[in-house]
């Protein structure tokens, strides 16, 4: 569900939704700290949206025909990423998704 929500705030355009909702405590941290806080955050997302969307939406429908190597290293965090031959495709490589409380959150996308 966090490729899918993740995928539809950068459609729709809902950053502030996505940094609310979604974004992992610790990436949400990482970027309070900085002089502009949310504002580099958004500015991120808008630079990067349709490279960001287009590679979910691979991911996403990618899952399905076994496209998307997922791991879980020890310290509980997923790591999402297409298989090697499809990476060269799209800018963006891997989703990193955290637990946090009842629910999983997105880390990043790098």
């Amino acid at each position: 569900h966090v490729l899918v929500n993740t995928l539809g705030c950068l459609r729709n355009g809902e950053y502030q939704l996505l940094w609310d909702q979604m974004l992992a405590n610790s990436t949400r941290e990482f970027y309070l700290r900085q002089e502009d806080g949310y504002r580099k955050y958004e500015a991120h997302l808008r630079k990067h949206r349709k490279d960001m969307a287009a590679f979910l939406n691979r991911m996403i429908a990618g899952r399905v025909f076994g496209e998307v190597e997922t791991t879980k290293a020890p310290d509980g965090t997923v790591r999402c990423r297409l298989r090697k031959k499809l990476r060269s495709h799209f800018k963006f490589k891997e989703v990193l998704i955290v637990s946090e409380g009842p629910g999983l959150k997105l880390l990043t996308i790098r």
